[in-house]
């Protein structure tokens, strides 16, 4: 007789939907998966409703509220009004700041405690992480970044790069607003490639990469030059905005290089960007890199090559056959047979986030998920995960 623990059981690799005994234990790993602590009466739920119909209302996004404020500090809106299309004061701004920003990090932990049966702010989280924006000094900008956020959470991925990279928030984080003709900044050029679309892959050669060169980095800076903020900060606009300045773009042709067809991007002033986008994301690898990422936060850490090979590949196969649509990949991986393979069931080690509000969510340690009533305890809970080594808002 073959001891057990000698014994290896196939794992299934398929994203074949799976038809197989729907149970307590996989309606449990589904939603660890997909919210912040599963309670148990959510788990009985999700188990009476069956996969089909868990996914299905997993995948529906709520609207959400914005925040308000909350502690009296802020000098133009009262509290529990909100301040999102407030202007600033003309003096004495950084108090009003202090407050809303306040505001902001108590209504980010609030919404993580009290989710809805939805994966919106697991999938707001991905984003977060993987753009990895750090918010700036203006609250209007940064909450309209996760307004982008959470509009785009399952929607249309290159849209979304196309709107992310001149969002006010990302021009202050990257240096888009002081990248110009005069003096090319490529800090969002490079990470547009390596971090965000298409991946760096493995050195090949000097200045070459697996899927760019630093030459396509030094065009893509000139590309994205032009794009500056308005309304920042402001006392007398309610919004910050993104704004093209023809004078400061960079009107030379941009030569790409072999891993883009050696094509040339010309001069279309504020829409150049756009055919630049495009363009990248005529590469496959687009999809394979963000399926990888996809599959790390929602399945397991560990992509073997046999996984790359075969789960990846069927996931990026989905993403190119819809346009870089979003739903229908996280969809078809939360009905296959792969999710649900005991391989990869617990694989995950919880991020410090993800930790502390499965603790606080799945017991019902918070008496009333409010503001301002737990306003000290949400401020709290930001502090913690990042004392922790994870700041939602950077």
């Amino acid at each position: 007789m073959i001891p057990q623990d000698d014994i290896i059981v196939p794992v299934s690799l398929s994203l074949d939907p799976y038809i197989g005994p729907w149970s307590t234990d996989l309606a449990a790993h589904l939603l660890r998966r997909t919210i912040f602590g599963p309670t148990y009466a959510q788990i009985q739920d999700a188990t009476n409703l069956g996969l089909d119909a868990t996914v299905a209302q997993l995948l529906t996004l709520p609207t959400v509220d914005p925040p308000l404020s909350y502690d009296g500090e802020d000098a133009i809106v009262a509290v529990g009004e909100t301040w999102v299309q407030s202007v600033y004061p003309s003096s004495n701004v950084q108090l009003t700041e202090n407050s809303r920003n306040r505001s902001m990090v108590a209504w980010n932990m609030l919404r993580l405690n009290n989710e809805s049966f939805s994966i919106l702010e697991k999938m707001i989280l991905f984003w977060q992480n993987h753009f990895a924006v750090q918010f700036s000094n203006d609250s209007r900008a940064n909450y309209n970044y996760l307004e982008l956020l959470r509009s785009s959470a399952l929607g249309n991925f290159k849209q979304l790069i196309k709107e992310i990279t001149v969002d006010p928030c990302m021009l202050i984080f990257l240096n888009g607003a002081s990248n110009n003709v005069y003096s090319p900044n490529e800090n969002y050029a490079r990470e547009f490639l390596e971090l965000y679309t298409i991946g760096k892959g493995l050195q090949i050669g000097e200045g070459d990469y697996s899927n760019f060169t630093e030459a396509d980095v030094l065009a893509g800076s000139k590309i994205f030059t032009g794009w500056q903020i308005q309304g920042y900060g402001s006392a007398t606009e309610t919004s910050t905005s993104a704004v093209f300045q023809a004078g400061l773009h960079d009107t030379s042709d941009k030569q790409l290089s072999y891993h883009f067809g050696n094509q040339v991007i010309s001069n279309a002033d504020g829409q150049e960007y756009l055919n630049y986008i495009d363009l990248v994301f005529e590469q496959t690898e687009v999809a394979n890199f963000i399926c990888k990422k996809i599959y790390r936060y929602f399945v397991n850490y560990d992509l073997t090559q046999e996984v790359q090979d075969t789960v990846i590949s069927a996931m990026a196969d989905t993403f190119l056959q819809n346009n870089y649509e979003i739903l229908p990949v996280v969809q078809q991986l939360l009905l296959s047979e792969h999710f649900y393979d005991i391989a990869v069931r617990g694989s995950i080690i919880k991020n410090p986030i993800e930790f502390f509000f499965s603790l606080m969510n799945s017991t019902h340690s918070v008496p009333n998920y409010s503001l301002p009533i737990n306003y000290e305890m949400y401020l709290n809970a930001h502090y913690l995960c990042s004392t922790s080594g994870m700041n939602y808002t950077q």
